[in-house]
């Protein structure tokens, strides 16, 4: 198998969350929602319910020309979106941003899973004589990928034998909910990426680590890939 392969090998991890099958997002929906409902009372069901209406409606309704300009035109990611800062917003509205945000963690903890399929298959990965090579080559093809995408900038800042990191420094997660007014709301998506892609990586022979993230007020989220040693020799 070649790197070119393997599974959204040159996409936008956006074109990839966009392509979910349906019924991997109406699986999270009701996961999510399940979710929300535990933290609500009788009345505030209605109330939730108003308000999620109202926000939907709201950022369904935002100008996103400006995305649209420099070339961003994932409507069914921004569907997704949508829905999302939509429950986060009346969940905010409700309770606050605190507290809006711990449930969307909970949220996250339930659906992450669905984060492998935006990453190669384990097994395919594995089945190259120098797995952590390939993923090297793999991920060289993310800035490109962000850029035709308009899905946001990403560098490389280190490429050796050992270690390979890119950083991201905007993301549309991100300008999407600053649009939204509610930026906070892409803490729970850094959230999930941290519940998923450590093990998923660290199972292919690598340490994964992300020490700082855009959504937290940083310049970057540095995305680092090591080769453990066991998996070197």
């Amino acid at each position: 198998m070649k790197v070119q392969a393997l599974r959204n090998y040159a996409v936008a991890f956006s074109d990839a969350e966009g392509a979910w099958p349906d019924a991997i997002k109406a699986e999270m929906k009701r996961k999510g929602m399940a979710v929300v409902l535990s933290h609500l009372g009788f009345l505030q069901r209605f109330q939730f319910g108003l308000a999620f209406w109202r926000e939907k409606q709201r950022i369904a309704a935002l100008d996103l020309s400006g995305l649209r300009e420099r070339g961003f035109n994932n409507d069914p990611f921004i569907a997704q979106q949508v829905q999302y800062l939509a429950l986060f917003c009346a969940l905010k509205s409700l309770f606050g941003s605190a507290k809006a945000i711990a449930i969307c963690k909970q949220i996250m903890d339930e659906t992450a899973d669905a984060l492998i399929l935006l990453l190669p298959e384990p097994a395919d990965v594995l089945s190259f004589a120098d797995p952590f090579n390939a993923l090297r080559e793999y991920f060289r093809a993310g800035p490109e990928a962000a850029r035709k995408a308009a899905a946001g900038t990403v560098v490389v800042a280190e490429d050796a034998d050992e270690v390979f990191q890119f950083d991201i420094t905007s993301c549309i997660w991100l300008d999407l909910a600053s649009l939204a007014g509610v930026p906070e709301a892409c803490i729970p998506n850094c959230y999930a990426d941290d519940l998923v892609f450590p093990q998923y990586f660290a199972a292919l022979g690598v340490d994964y680590t992300r020490q700082s993230t855009l959504a937290l007020g940083a310049s970057q989220c540095d995305c680092r890939f090591r080769r453990l040693a066991a998996a070197a020799g």
